[in-house]
């Protein structure tokens, strides 16, 4: 599969696609759960089918439906500075 595939999905009633062959980007559902800058955050991204749902703290801050990729990389990314990851498990869903 290609790194950058078409791509859609359904957030909120809309469809989201990928523009100029780079990754969706979805608004936060709510306030920002995240710890302060030096503490560890926990996510949880669960992918079950078509439907992704990201939970940062335990907050559910995105979920998208229908979405045409199900398959291909896992990628973790840092939006400009320094990070570090520990901790990472990748489950299978009963």
């Amino acid at each position: 599969m290609p790194l950058f595939a078409e791509q859609t999905v359904t957030f909120d009633g809309k469809d989201m696609q990928n523009v100029e062959k780079r990754f969706i980007g979805i608004p936060k559902k709510q306030q920002s759960s995240e710890k302060p800058s030096g503490q560890w955050n926990t996510y949880e991204i669960r992918c079950d089918k078509d439907t992704i749902s990201c939970y940062v703290n335990g907050v559910l801050q995105n979920e998208g439906t229908a979405a045409t990729v199900s398959a291909g990389w896992i990628c973790l990314q840092s939006e400009g500075g320094p990070i570090e990851f520990r901790n990472i498990y990748i489950e299978p869903l009963n």
